[in-house]
């Protein structure tokens, strides 16, 4: 049993209840979530060691569907339901193309991000996984699945992605002072919005955690 998360399309949010607004993430976190994600790092590690069969066994006794209802069903919904709640009405200037930075993708440096913020999420602090590891086939994560609900919910929560701090669409540049390591969760969570809008603090503000964590390239090396 556990609490249903489900709140995507609903008015009431159970994480976001008696207004309960985080202010370093969109939505607050709760332990059995950075549980399951280090019960990933250590199965990962028995792998490295050549322990196969205890690290799938205990890569099994991960909840996927439970990380999958919080990632689909709550977390990326989770900036429109935080706006909703703070009873806020957005209206952004919509400006031309050639007004914006004029590169979006952050797919050229966003490996010097991940390295900078050791992957970490800067928002909700959750350990990531480089993206050569979890394509590498080490576990079953349905990393090649066309739909989020082929994948595994380990690969949804650890997949690292590079956020415009600033938005992109609100003129937001596409460089290594404006972005930062996210999750998967907090980035689709925080959609366009701005950081005061979400009224979040700067992710520049939070600690950079576990300067030793590589997103587990050097166990990638071992394999």
């Amino acid at each position: 049993m556990y609490i249903n998360y489900m709140c995507k399309g609903k008015k009431d949010c159970i994480l976001l209840k008696n207004k309960n607004f985080p202010k370093k993430t969109i939505l607050p976190v709760e332990d059995w979530l950075y549980q399951e994600v280090e019960t990933f790092y250590k199965s990962s590690i028995l792998y490295s060691q050549n322990k196969k069969i205890e690290a799938i066994k205990l890569f099994k006794s991960i909840d996927s569907k439970k990380i999958f209802d919080y990632c689909e069903l709550h977390g990326q919904s989770s900036g429109h339901k935080r706006i909703y709640m703070l009873n806020k009405k957005i209206h952004y200037p919509k400006y031309k193309k050639e007004d914006l930075f004029p590169i979006r993708s952050p797919i050229k440096i966003e490996n010097e991000v991940f390295e900078r913020d050791n992957y970490h999420c800067r928002y909700c602090g959750i350990r990531l996984f480089s993206k050569s590891f979890l394509k590498s086939g080490i576990f079953e994560l349905g990393q090649n699945g066309k739909r989020n609900i082929d994948r595994h919910g380990i690969y949804m929560i650890t997949f690292p992605v590079a956020d415009h701090v600033h938005p992109w669409t609100q003129k937001g540049e596409t460089t290594i002072d404006n972005l930062v390591s996210s999750c998967g969760p907090c980035n689709y969570g925080k959609n366009n919005y701005t950081i005061k809008d979400l009224e979040i603090q700067n992710p520049f503000e939070n600690p950079i955690q576990n300067k030793f964590w590589d997103g587990g390239l050097s166990i990638l090396s071992l394999k």
